[in-house]
């Protein structure tokens, strides 16, 4: 429900009657207690912060932010990678590499459990968020390992002054500006000089020339959502053809990022978490723009 999972069935191999065992998760996702029809409680988890049992006994089934527990080996499955909890450690190297939080490609979560998940192994994602979205075609062989990604420091900058670029309700044009570093080495969101805004017959648009201190492109929205036009390139245009993150402001606030990670298209929630139908959007998307990626670059 909503990507947390809510209950299990047990079937025994011969005789008896299915079981339904309803689960309660905590803000990572790991199921904490598991209860029965009538309420009553039969199993309670408790895990240290990188998933270790606390009592030493393990159990097979969903486990440590939900991903599947092998008793045997002790081990969490986590769809690309298997992760040991005792050591804190993935047992293989993350296939997008290291990234601007973390240059350990065996760390879980940038090391910090308490304030991030890692829902595939593959990106380390803020805890009872949706965040991360990658392009499933990613082949290491086509891709030339270039990066365009936003660093926590960008982050940071563009969530603190993203009222720069944040329209309001009624507006009519987005607003372009870019993340200029400046003279001390801070980061400021400024808008960009004689940018154009303009309406297709399906998206608003914004074009303009960044100066040449810029990190990254930042601009707002005229709509509740995050999401971008399916029917073009979109938000991806400054990464795909400039190389630069593109931060995009939602007029609620929320804030996204489209970037590429060692050659990988993603987009990335700084702030706020995707509905479902912004969801459904980006992963019908991000393959394309990872051709796109491919093609350009």
């Amino acid at each position: 429900l909503g990507g947390t999972l809510v209950a299990e069935r047990t079937r025994p191999l011969v005789g008896e009657t299915p079981v339904v065992s309803y689960l309660h998760s905590d803000h990572r996702g790991t199921p904490s207690v598991k209860t029965d029809s009538n309420s009553a409680v039969n199993y309670r988890s408790r895990l240290m912060p990188f998933g270790a049992p606390y009592d030493g006994i393990w159990r097979e089934g969903p486990g440590f932010t939900k991903h599947a527990t092998d008793e045997v080996v002790q081990l969490s499955y986590m769809q690309q990678r298997y992760y040991d909890p005792v050591s804190m450690r993935f047992l293989s190297p993350d296939p997008v590499a290291a990234g601007a939080d973390s240059f350990n490609v065996y760390a879980y979560a940038n090391n910090n459990p308490y304030t991030f998940v890692d829902p595939d192994g593959r990106c380390a994602a803020k805890t009872g968020t949706r965040i991360c979205i990658h392009a499933k075609n990613f082949d290491s062989a086509r891709s030339t390992g270039k990066s365009a990604q936003g660093s926590a420091t960008m982050d940071r900058a563009v969530k603190g002054q993203r009222g720069e670029v944040q329209t309001k309700p009624g507006a009519r044009q987005e607003q372009l500006g870019s993340l200029n570093q400046q003279s001390d080495g801070s980061l400021k969101v400024e808008k960009i000089a004689n940018a154009e805004t303009g309406r297709t017959k399906t998206a608003d648009t914004a074009s303009g020339n960044p100066p040449g201190n810029a990190q990254a492109i930042v601009h707002g929205h005229i709509t509740q959502s995050v999401a971008d036009d399916r029917s073009s390139r979109g938000d991806a245009g400054a990464v795909v053809v400039l190389q630069t993150p593109n931060y995009a402001v939602a007029q609620d606030g929320r804030v996204i990022v489209h970037e590429v990670v060692n050659g990988r298209y993603q987009v990335r929630m700084v702030e706020g978490r995707m509905n479902n139908a912004e969801i459904r959007h980006f992963k019908s998307e991000v393959n394309e723009r990872q051709e796109e990626f491919y093609d350009r670059n």
